[in-house]
Order: structure tokens, then C-alpha cells, then sequence
């Protein structure tokens, strides 16, 4: 009784951790996951999460290319992660739920820029340099593979279609149509890569790149095939 009396008064006096310290803990929950259920490792420290205030109508978060940071809206700030700090798997509904996947898919995107910055010529520098992208083969692969990290914890995520209706080039200039592939399509693409190549696969993602000529996207699936082939895991 006295040593359970001693543990709770200690636990009293621990100070109270501040929103970006929780955060922080369920950032390094959500790698765990990413490492050892997606069996894709980072072999680098969790990045540190900060909020922000004060940006652009509808920001949710960004990976900061120049701080290796993940920068949040404020309005997340109340979220209560108490349940994910303790265990990331943990079904939660709401901000916990929304945040969680917005986590994930922005540790995505700080997973590829690792991989980029170990490469001698990668063709997603670019993007990693804060370059005006306006590739969509560029977007699609990055913002696929934030994807399916994002939805690593969701069983019912949406799938890409549509790939035999014909596009043309003011298609690709549409900002709808270019959300669309590139999230969309974007995470259809990777889904099948990261799942059965893991770490290969995504190595061979930011090595190869993606070519979307003439507004056609079936060069997609065509691209997907190839990953699938000639970026297998050694052994396989």
C-alpha cells in the first residue's frame, strides 16, 4: 500500500506534458507502426511536430522540407490523444481519428524525403527543394505515397477509376482533376507497391520516374506493373 501510495504521489508531481510533447508521442507511435506492421523503417529520429496559426483557408498540415518538421494547425491542439499515446491501433473517432491519419501521411512524405536525400539523382529533388512543381507524374507518386500511409489505419480507403475515359491536356491543368490523380489515383498506385515491395518498393518509386503523356493515365498502371516487377524485396 505504501509503495502504491509513494508511485501515485510521484505520478502527481510529474508535470503535465504540453500539446506538442503529446503530439510528439504519438508521431513516434505512428513510425512504430509504419517500421514494424508496414515493414518500411526510417532509420532516423521522429520529426518534431509544431503548430501553426495564421495560414491559408482549409491548411491542415505540411512537411517543412527546411526544419525536417511537421507543421500543424492550431485548431488540433485540443485534440485529445491520450488513447493513441498509450497505443496508436486504438480505434478513436473525431479529431483523434482525423489527426492520426494526418500524422501519417505527413510522416510519408518526411519518409520519402529521407530516401531522396540518400539518392544521388533522384527525380523527386525537385520537390524536396521547394521547386514550382507543376510535373503531375510528380505529385501523383509523392502524394500517393503520403496516401497510403495516411490510410495505413483504414481498412476502406477509396480506390482510383475511371482509367480508360479519355483525358486531354486541359484536364491535367484542372485543380480538381489534378487533386484527383494525384491523391486518388495517386494512392492507388502506391498501395499495391509499399504493401508487397515495402522497402524496395519505395526505393524504387524515388528512383523511377513517372511519365504522364498526352493526358493519358492508364501510363499509371503501366508504371504500377513495373514497380511491382522490378522493385521486389531481395528474395523474392
Amino acid at each position: 500500500m505504501r509503495l502504491a501510495a509513494l508511485l501515485l504521489a510521484l505520478s502527481l508531481q510529474q508535470p503535465a506534458l504540453t500539446p506538442e510533447q503529446r503530439i510528439d508521442d504519438v508521431v513516434s507511435g505512428v513510425m512504430s507502426y509504419h517500421e514494424n506492421e508496414l515493414c518500411i523503417r526510417y532509420d532516423a529520429p521522429p520529426p518534431h511536430v509544431r503548430f501553426v496559426e495564421g495560414r491559408e483557408p482549409g491548411f491542415v498540415a505540411e512537411y517543412n522540407v527546411e526544419s525536417q518538421e511537421i507543421l500543424l494547425d492550431q485548431s488540433y491542439r485540443g485534440c485529445d490523444t491520450t488513447a493513441l499515446a498509450r497505443d496508436v491501433r486504438t480505434p478513436v473517432e473525431g479529431c483523434a481519428y482525423e489527426l492520426r491519419e494526418v500524422l501519417s501521411h505527413e510522416l510519408g512524405h518526411y519518409l520519402t524525403h529521407l530516401r531522396v536525400q540518400r539518392s544521388t539523382d533522384s527525380w523527386l529533388k525537385p520537390y524536396f527543394r521547394h521547386d514550382d512543381v507543376t510535373d503531375i507524374g510528380v505529385l501523383v507518386v509523392v502524394e500517393g505515397i503520403g496516401e497510403y500511409f495516411g490510410k495505413a489505419f483504414t481498412h476502406d480507403a477509396p480506390q482510383c477509376g475511371g482509367w480508360e475515359i479519355p483525358r486531354d491536356e486541359s484536364d491535367l491543368k484542372s485543380g480538381d482533376f489534378r487533386t484527383w490523380l494525384s491523391y486518388l489515383c495517386g494512392y492507388t498506385l502506391a498501395k499495391p507497391v509499399l504493401e508487397n515491395n515495402g522497402s524496395s518498393g519505395l526505393d524504387w518509386l524515388v528512383e523511377h520516374a513517372l511519365t504522364i503523356e498526352r493526358a493519358d493515365i492508364t501510363s499509371i498502371l503501366r508504371y504500377q506493373e513495373r514497380a511491382l516487377n522490378d522493385g521486389r524485396r531481395p528474395g523474392r
